[in-house]
């Protein structure tokens, strides 16, 4: 066989020739009938291929496909070397002595970022469970709005940031409107911010901080924190809320920290929980300093209040005082 191509090799056949080339047909029949090798007929099949795929390129070039009209969706990250994390205040039920404390703390150790873990208003009225008690006195959603509102400003004082993330129970307005209303259209204040994110990066000198309020509730809150680090793609020490049960230990690979908040909701008042019989463990009242690259648990009945508040510890009972006066 010729390793040449045939000189009456019409053009016509080139196109028949290369189109079964393309599709992967035998061309030994036609390199045979040819006289020529299949090598050959392989360059030949792709020179006649040439002219088409310049062709396909113009025709490419004029192809636009429309940008998508989503928003990429991106955790929101803060950079602060300190910070005083609190959680679960589910209002109207939270505790004042445990905001109290978060403030002092705050004030105490020269940190003016507060981040709020999630559930700051309980949102009973919006949520989907039915009630099967409500006391007479049982305050509406404005009230506990304004009660809600009262709080961030007298957070605020101190405060010069303030973030809350969205907890479950902050979502059930949200929810109920279809992402008509959502909680932070309706608390305002210039050193407030409301993420309709659960969770937050904090950034600091000494390493990046994951915060975050999860819809998952585990009896050993700390295998639940150490399986949403595993099957993150981002690393770092992992701060959860939600479980009510401060919990602390390390990540499998011993590398980050590990820290499950407790709740500043006042047991006492929490109907279910005073209703009804429960199995579930107990609740912890607890937040979290982040100072000098350590994350500190504090708790309001264990903690040394007066060595930790120092001058302004008799500020930590200012309102007991009053109440009895």
């Amino acid at each position: 066989m010729s390793d040449k191509p045939p000189k009456n090799w019409p053009p016509e056949y080139t196109r028949e020739f290369t189109e079964r080339w393309n599709n992967g047909e035998s061309i030994e029949a036609d390199t045979k009938f040819w006289g020529i090798t299949p090598a050959t007929g392989g360059r030949y099949a792709r020179k006649g291929r040439a002219p088409g795929t310049r062709r396909l390129h113009k025709i490419a070039e004029t192809i636009v496909i429309p940008e998508p009209l989503s928003p990429i969706y991106q955790a929101e990250t803060i950079q602060a070397p300190n910070a005083i994390v609190i959680s679960d205040l589910e209002i109207p039920d939270h505790d004042p002595f445990y905001l109290r404390c978060a403030i002092l703390t705050g004030m105490a150790n020269h940190i003016q970022t507060l981040i709020i873990a999630g559930d700051f208003v309980a949102n009973d009225h919006f949520s989907p469970f039915p009630k099967r008690y409500q006391p007479e006195n049982a305050p509406n959603e404005k009230q506990i709005l304004a009660t809600a509102q009262t709080i961030i400003n007298q957070l605020a004082i101190w405060f010069t940031q303030i973030v809350l993330i969205a907890g479950n129970h902050d979502e059930r307005i949200a929810k109920t409107t279809n992402a008509g209303i959502d909680l932070g259209m309706l608390l305002n204040h210039p050193n407030f911010h409301y993420s309709r994110y659960s969770h937050l990066w904090l950034t600091t000198p000494f390493g990046d901080v994951r915060i975050l309020h999860t819809k998952q509730y585990r009896k050993n809150p700390l295998s639940l924190a150490q399986d949403i680090l595993d099957k993150s793609p981002r690393k770092g020490h992992t701060v959860i809320a939600h479980p009510h049960i401060y919990a602390q230990g390390y990540s499998r690979d011993g590398r980050y920290q590990m820290h499950c908040l407790g709740t500043g909701r006042e047991p006492a008042r929490t109907a279910y929980l005073q209703l009804d019989e429960t199995t579930h463990p107990t609740w912890n009242s607890s937040f979290l300093k982040i100072a000098d690259g350590e994350l500190i648990p504090l708790f309001t009945r264990d903690t040394n209040w007066k060595r930790e508040l120092g001058a302004l510890y008799p500020a930590l009972h200012k309102s007991e005082k009053d109440k009895q006066s």
